[in-house]
Formats: C-alpha cells, sequence, structure tokens
C-alpha cells in the first residue's frame, strides 16, 4: 500500500495519509508505515524545486534573494515539498524590519503537474466511490467526492492559501488560551505555487517519537500521560475554536500537519516547568505548530448553527437524532422507521469521537459498524469535511496511551469544558 501510494502519488498520497490517521480500526503497522505519507514522500529534485522558486519569483538565480536554501527539504507529502533557507540580511531588513535581519524562512514548493494529476485521480475516484456505494459500504460516497472535486483546486492556488493562513493566526492571536498553546507561521510572500512563510522549528508528530529516541529523552509514564492529555486538548480547543466560532476551519487535520515545537524541550524554563509537571504541581503545556492550510472550509450561518446545536445534542445526550436529521443527511428509509437511540449511535460515531457501546465497532469493514446497521443515502457536500475532521481527530485520539484520551468525548469538551456551542 505504502509502495502504491509513493510511486503513484496525486490522490493516492492523500487516500495513504487518512488510512494512517485511523489508528482506531487499522493494525499499527498498517499506521506506521503509511504515517510516511504525511511528510515523507519522495521528493521532487532540488533542481526542480529551485527552478519552481526562480520561476514564481521571476528571477535568474537564487543567491539574488536566498543567502542559503537547504537543497534536502523538510517535508514532503501530496502536492509539495518545504525546503528551509536563510534570506539575505538586505532582502529581509527590506521587506521584514531590522528585527528580522538573519530570518531563516520555510519555502513551500508545488509540484509540477501536480494539479492535474490530483484531479484526474478524483475523476477514477468518483466511478470507484459510484461503485462500492452500489455494492459494498452503504454510505453516500458520491457526495463527498464531489466536494472534493469543487474544494481540491482551491489546495492549489497558494495565495489563497495564503489567506486561509493568515486567517487562522487571527484566530489563533485573538484567542489568550490559543496563543499559550498554538503557533501559526507568518506568510512573508505568496505567489500561485509558492510560498515563503515563518519557520517553525519544531518535529512533526509521526516523527516525535524518533526524535525523542534520538535525543535519549526518556519521559516517565505519569508525565507521559499528562503531556499526551494536554496535546489532544489543544488540539480539540483550536479546532473547536475553528470549527464551532466562525465555522472556518482547516479540513486536514492529520498528525504531519502539526509540529511540536523545539521550545518545548529546550531551556531551563522548560525543564523547570517539566519537573513541576512531573510533581503534580502545574499542568504541562505542549506547544505546538499548526501548519498547511490550503484545505480549508467555510460552513454558512445556518450550517453552523444546526452543527453547534448537534454537539449540544450530543453531549446532553437528548434529541440527538432530532439535530442529526436537522442537517439534511438522509438514511435508507425515513426517520420514523428508526430507533432514535441507533441514529444516536451514528451520530456519534460520525460527529464525535467518545467510545462507541459494546458490541458496535467504528471500523466500516464490520459488520457491526453504525453505517452498515442505519445506512447513509445522502450525505450533504458541505458537512463532508467536518466528517473527515473529526473522525482524523478520533483516529489521533485512538493511538494516545492516556485512558482519560482514549474516553474524550470532543462534544462534551467543546460544549463543557469549552463552551464553544452557545447559540
Amino acid at each position: 500500500m505504502y509502495n502504491m501510494c509513493s510511486e503513484m502519488r496525486g490522490f493516492l498520497i492523500k487516500a495513504g495519509q487518512f488510512l494512517a490517521t485511523r489508528a482506531d480500526f487499522l493494525p499499527e503497522p498498517f499506521i506506521r508505515r503509511l504515517s510516511k505519507l504525511h511528510d515523507d514522500v519522495e521528493p521532487i529534485t532540488a533542481a526542480a524545486a529551485q527552478r519552481v522558486v526562480a520561476s514564481e519569483l521571476g528571477i535568474q538565480h537564487l543567491d539574488d534573494i536566498f543567502e542559503c536554501f537547504e537543497s534536502d527539504p523538510l517535508g514532503a507529502a501530496s502536492i509539495s515539498q518545504v525546503h528551509r533557507a536563510k534570506l539575505r540580511k538586505s532582502i529581509a531588513s527590506a521587506a521584514l524590519g531590522k528585527r528580522h535581519r538573519d530570518t531563516w524562512v520555510a519555502v513551500k514548493v508545488q509540484y509540477p503537474d501536480a494539479e492535474n494529476m490530483m484531479l484526474n485521480d478524483l475523476a477514477s475516484l468518483l466511478i470507484l466511490a459510484r461503485f462500492l456505494q452500489r455494492y459494498e459500504l452503504k454510505f453516500d460516497l458520491e457526495s463527498p467526492v464531489l466536494e472534493l472535486q469543487s474544494q481540491i483546486r482551491q489546495e492549489f492556488d497558494f495565495i489563497r492559501e495564503a489567506a486561509n493562513t493568515e486567517r487562522i493566526r487571527s484566530l489563533v492571536l485573538g484567542s489568550r488560551k490559543l496563543r499559550a498553546r498554538i503557533q501559526v507561521p507568518r506568510i512573508y510572500h505568496a505567489t500561485k505555487r509558492l510560498i515563503i512563510m515563518e519557520y517553525l522549528d519544531g518535529v512533526p508528530i509521526p516523527q516525535l517519537e524518533e526524535e525523542l529516541r534520538r535525543r535519549r529523552v526518556r519521559i516517565p509514564a505519569r508525565l507521559e500521560r499528562m503531556l499526551e492529555r494536554n496535546l489532544m486538548d489543544s488540539i480539540a480547543l483550536v479546532y473547536g475554536k475553528m470549527l464551532l466560532g466562525k465555522g472556518f476551519f482547516q479540513a486536514d487535520p492529520h498528525p504531519g500537519n502539526m509540529l511540536v515545537l523545539q521550545r518545548n524541550w529546550s531551556g531551563n524554563r522548560s525543564f523547570f516547568t517539566g519537573t513541576l509537571a512531573y510533581l503534580g504541581l502545574v499542568e504541562p503545556t505542549i506547544q505546538l505548530g499548526l501548519l498547511d492550510f490550503g484545505q480549508c472550509k467555510q460552513l454558512t450561518p445556518e450550517r453552523l448553527r444546526q452543527l453547534r446545536a448537534l454537539m449540544r445534542a450530543m453531549y446532553r445526550g437528548h434529541h440527538v437524532a432530532a439535530a442529526f436529521f436537522d442537517l439534511g443527511i438522509a438514511l435508507e428509509r425515513e426517520p420514523e422507521f428508526y430507533d432514535p437511540n441507533d441514529v444516536a449511535i451514528l451520530a456519534y460515531s460520525m460527529f464525535d469521537t467518545r467510545p462507541l457501546p459494546a458490541g458496535r465497532s467504528i471500523s466500516p469493514f464490520d459488520p457491526n459498524c453504525p453505517l452498515k446497521q442505519t445506512p447513509v443515502r445522502h450525505l450533504p457536500g458541505d458537512l463532508f469535511f467536518v466528517l473527515r475532521t473529526i473522525q482524523i481527530l478520533r483516529g489521533l485520539q485512538s493511538r494516545m496511551q492516556s485512558r482519560q484520551c482514549l474516553n474524550t468525548s470532543l462534544a462534551k469538551e467543546w460544549c463543557g469544558r469549552w463552551g464553544l456551542c452557545a447559540d
């Protein structure tokens, strides 16, 4: 599977990335191997990447702007790769101000012909979705693929991605709780196929275990569980603020887009804070860098109202079926033919992260999956990215060792703890 995705590239890399997040029903060896697709696929050559940079910036030589441009990318994924570079002092001073004189930046470069390949793959995927929907999985797969086709073009417009990044960055900076936990890079320059942004020094979540081993860092089990809880707290808070605040959210929350920042383990203050946390005197705080805002979704005010209502219903455990149907989701038969409890379990499986009742499975290939027992005939297209985001968060949560993480309900966190679901 890994070889097929990495060799054929295009949408298969995105499909592999999604599967790599589903530790809730895929075995660990699959997760471990497919996770490399998040940021470690075979890159294009340094020369090819530099040609794209020179073309987009309208220069003959990279030396005109960059004092240093590292050949090996920091990461490579489905449509682009990122290189670290250092701006010339004169360029940094003129463009960014004196305090940015020696700026290291991250340069995101889009692969040539990636857009055509992706759109062709999606056309093929639509044929496959119709086949699976008819013979294998009783779920509306056609609507999500059509939504993907309409949205995916936006991911190849890096000017739009830069605007998305600044919008999410403003949301983070506007919240005291988020500022302490989340950092979004500052955008310096963007073209259709290139973004120059602030370099965030950190380690992607999939590489964290290996990095700690390389640094010979051993975290006591008790502190590790506390850090896991804090990590999920930060992720739940920022996605709750995005989804349920203004209804504008990053729809690709895979672990490769999340960096554990260097400051978490450097400096005396971090060590002192870590010691106090281990003794139970303070709550540890994981500082995350959030990247890649090419795939963002804006919900309408009415859809946002409906989504908040569903979250409130799931949090309180009342009228869940009514709130679920209010989203415009249609099952195989009319609502009156279904037990409201079965519909509620389906809603929890799709739009929350809490464990399902005994005997029910989240795996879409298990006969005890709610999707098998209450088939979805139609899913409104604009809900696909909401569903996808929550399912990725469910998979990420399931990899945690902390029992508290494993039993977390996003509806409970968002409505109860953070108060994000008010009318």
